[in-house]
C-alpha cells in the first residue's frame, strides 16, 4: 500500500514515499481536513491549525467535530 492508496481508503499503512503526495493531497482539499464518516468526507472547516513539527509552518486546517457529527460517526461505526 502506498500513501495515495491510504488517502483513498483511510486505511493504515506505512508511507515510504516523500511528503509530496501528502502535501498535494492536503492542497487539493484547500488545505483543510474534514471528518471522514461512513466512507465519505463531511463539511470542511479550518477550526484547528495543524503545524509541521519540523518547521512550525501551518500545514492544514482540521475540522472540529460538532456533537451531531460525532453522533453520526458513532452510528456509522456501529453499522460497519
Amino acid at each position: 500500500m502506498n500513501i495515495k492508496d491510504i488517502f483513498e481508503t483511510m486505511g493504515w499503512g506505512t508511507a515510504p514515499e516523500s511528503p509530496d503526495v501528502a502535501l498535494d493531497w492536503i492542497a487539493a482539499r484547500g488545505g483543510i481536513a474534514g471528518n471522514f464518516t461512513g466512507g465519505k468526507w463531511g463539511p470542511l472547516r479550518a477550526d484547528i491549525d495543524i503545524l509541521n513539527p519540523a518547521t512550525g509552518e501551518r500545514l492544514a486546517g482540521l475540522t472540529r467535530s460538532t456533537a451531531d457529527e460525532v453522533n453520526a460517526a458513532v452510528a456509522a461505526a456501529r453499522k460497519a
